[in-house]
């Protein structure tokens, strides 16, 4: 299955300023140790999202910090949540205003 996401990266900027705990919702806290840019929220948020709509069967989480998205030594991402581990093809990017992802299920 395939899932897609798009967000405003402005939209993101004005949530962490006014609240800073959002960080907490949507970043696992391994990822807060890769960044906290807003591109990189805005990223990772685009990309949970895309792994929502790409049915892989993540249902039984509740906040999007609960889903961890890492690399393995191959350098395949790999998405975690609930000691589940589903390998998936994912590509997420940056442009201006834009942060979007895209998940492939393989």
């Amino acid at each position: 299955m395939l899932g897609l996401d798009v967000v405003c990266i402005r939209k993101f900027e004005v949530a962490i300023l006014s609240t800073p705990q959002i960080i907490d919702v949507i970043l696992h806290r391994d990822e807060k140790l890769q960044s906290t840019s807003v591109q990189f929220i805005a990223g990772r948020f685009a990309a949970k999202e895309a792994l929502i709509k790409s049915d892989i069967g993540i249902k039984s989480f509740r906040e999007f910090s609960d889903i961890k998205i890492s690399s393995n030594d191959g350098g395949v991402l790999q998405t975690k949540w609930n000691d589940r581990t589903v390998n998936v093809a994912l590509s997420i990017t940056h442009d201006c205003d834009y942060a979007a992802a895209v998940v492939l299920r393989i």
